[in-house]
């Protein structure tokens, strides 16, 4: 069978169906296949092996009459298009067939231009009928658009899904190789409808011509946008002027589809101060800081910070009922925060705090939430520690020379928050990062100082970004200025090499 929308001829006269046959064959052979059967039965079996979009059907025909015929076919074949073959004193079957939704008909003996004439008549309504079709499929679509791209974004960023298949999957949606872009626009306060600000951010960006998917998070709307033109730097700034109302916005390229999770961490928790009692005055600081006291095992105070934000609800005998949802939303907002803060993390299943009402019985849930997610934590890093902190010390090892290493850094290295690495370098080596680190550029620096190197050579290669700053932290940390002791060094080299010659 090719691949022509087939036409189905049936008629049990021979003469008759022949010459319809080869009319259709000479005038729509090109964009059509013709079948033909001689009987209702037959036509019932060919229209299941070839389910034709037109049936041409005979109603007065032995074994099975034309109509009885097609009342089957309309049950194997949906949206099929039909015309019947009718005779002058068949009238009330003409009738009978129109009711059944018959399309047409043609008075016997069939003329060439009358039987074109009703097909083409038959093709634009069934185009019509399409077209509408087309719309309201477009339309039902695009009711669950927004889902499936929530669901997109959410499972991208949250890294739910491993690399490869989040290249798959943005490849099905960009299937052209041209550069992707990620944008963050933070916003100071919930947005009172955020679901209809990003459909008019959409609506902006489609204007331009970009194509984009995205989802709103917490205060945060994320888009993965396909760069248009060639220019990088045009082109970021017609993604700032596309994202309204913002009070930040974060805008990167794409280097790897695979690792949007660590891009997208890396784009947010820049912001994040080092200090976990620091948070509360950062951005987000009510779900960034419940996630960031979770992650450093402070129980007492996640569950305080999740209880004012309850309070916060305002609750009241109307709005009670709502409030479980409201802080079922919040309570993603913070796994979201804790998996960037604490990195790859299992974490368990929970009660929907929508299940709950009343604020005794939320506060009861908030309770268990903040001990199982505490849990949680604690399970991951019995798994990961060991390993984590290796690559710690490995990290150090290898970036102490760059000026700009620090804590953030680090962090971003490892793909975990700064608060949170440092309060787990500080539990598990008893030194803040800082301190260690500077030790390790120390202890270089006076290897290098044996050696006789310059000061200012000696500051820049071990990641000092100054000669005066490299002076001020060695003095801090030998108790020595780093002048006096490599003029010790020189003489305590001098009187070995004098001992030497006095042998």
């Amino acid at each position: 069978m090719n691949g022509k929308p087939v036409i189905l001829v049936v008629d049990d006269e021979d003469i008759e169906r022949k010459m319809i046959v080869q009319i259709m064959k000479n005038e729509l052979g090109k964009e059509y296949r013709i079948v033909e059967a001689s009987d209702g039965v037959e036509a019932i079996g060919l229209a299941g092996k070839y389910l034709p979009c037109i049936v041409v059907m005979d109603i007065r025909m032995p074994l099975m009459n034309g109509l009885a015929a097609l009342k089957e076919i309309f049950g194997i074949v949906s949206g099929i298009s039909s015309i019947i073959l009718t005779a002058h004193d068949e009238f009330e079957y003409a009738v009978q067939a129109i009711k059944l939704g018959v399309e047409d008909y043609i008075l016997k003996p069939v003329r060439r231009e009358k039987l074109l004439d009703a097909v083409r008549k038959v093709e634009k309504k069934r185009d019509m009928r399409l077209l509408e079709d087309e719309k309201e499929w477009k339309r039902r679509f695009d009711f669950f658009t927004p889902y499936v791209e929530d669901s997109i974004i959410s499972a991208i960023v949250m890294d739910s899904y491993p690399p490869e298949r989040v290249r798959n999957i943005l490849r099905r949606i960009y299937p052209e190789d041209i550069g992707l872009w990620m944008v963050v626009a933070e916003y100071e306060k919930m947005e009172e409808n955020m679901a209809k600000l990003y459909e008019e951010i959409r609506h902006r960006l489609y204007s331009f011509g970009i194509k984009a998917i995205g989802s709103h998070l917490g205060r945060q709307i994320i888009l993965l946008a396909q760069q248009t033109g060639e220019d990088g730097r045009d082109f970021s700034e017609l993604l700032e002027r596309c994202i309204i109302g913002k009070e930040r916005i974060k805008i990167s390229p794409v280097g790897d589809a695979g690792e949007c999770a660590m891009l997208y961490r890396r784009m947010n928790m820049e912001d994040i101060t080092a200090e976990a009692g620091k948070i509360s005055d950062s951005f987000f600081c009510d779900e960034k800081g419940i996630a960031i006291r979770i992650a450093t095992q402070e129980i007492e105070g996640a569950v305080i910070m999740m209880e004012e934000m309850l309070m916060g609800q305002r609750l009241s005998d109307d709005s009670e009922k709502t409030a479980g949802a409201a802080m079922e939303s919040k309570r993603i907002v913070i796994d979201h925060y804790l998996k960037m803060t604490v990195g790859a993390i299992s974490l368990s299943p929970v009660r929907s705090f929508a299940l709950y009402d009343g604020s005794e019985k939320l506060k009861t849930a908030i309770q268990s939430y903040i001990e199982r997610r505490c849990k949680d934590v604690a399970e991951s890093q019995s798994r990961k520690m060991p390993d984590m902190l290796n690559s710690v010390i490995r990290d150090i090892e290898e970036h102490y020379p760059d000026g700009f290493y620090s804590l953030s850094r680090a962090a971003d290295h490892l793909g975990i928050s700064a608060a949170y690495l440092s309060k787990i370098f500080k539990e598990q080596f008893g030194s803040t990062f800082t301190k260690y680190l500077n030790d390790v550029r120390i202890d270089e620096a006076k290897r290098m100082l044996h050696e006789e190197m310059d000061i200012a050579e000696v500051a820049e290669k071990c990641g000092f970004n100054s000669p005066n700053y490299f002076c001020k932290v060695f003095k801090k940390y030998t108790g020595t200025p780093a002048g006096d002791y490599r003029e010790s060094l020189v003489d305590r080299r001098e009187k070995k090499e004098e001992n030497r010659a006095g042998r």
